[in-house]
């Protein structure tokens, strides 16, 4: 299952972020919390049965057209307290 070590890294516009596009498919347990990248996702990305991905606050999330997530497993967007 992909994880973010087997993303991308690129230089967006905005020179204050780096650009991960992260692959889509089936996601294994991970957190996304790197607030210094725009996470980029390639085709649709699912979190099947049993997997977790946890968002951390102040983290972006960008999809290319039609593409989207699919959850099964758990999400947790965490908010800023």
């Amino acid at each position: 299952m992909p994880r973010l070590s087997s993303a991308i890294s690129t230089k967006t516009k905005d020179k204050s972020h780096q650009r991960h596009e992260t692959p889509g498919g089936n996601w294994s347990t991970d957190t996304w919390d790197n607030t210094d990248v725009v996470y980029y996702v390639r085709n649709d990305l699912t979190i099947p049965v049993g997997s977790v991905l946890d968002i951390e606050p102040g983290i972006i999330v960008k999809y290319e057209t039609y593409d989207g997530m699919i959850v099964d497993g758990t999400l947790r967007a965490h908010e800023r307290h």
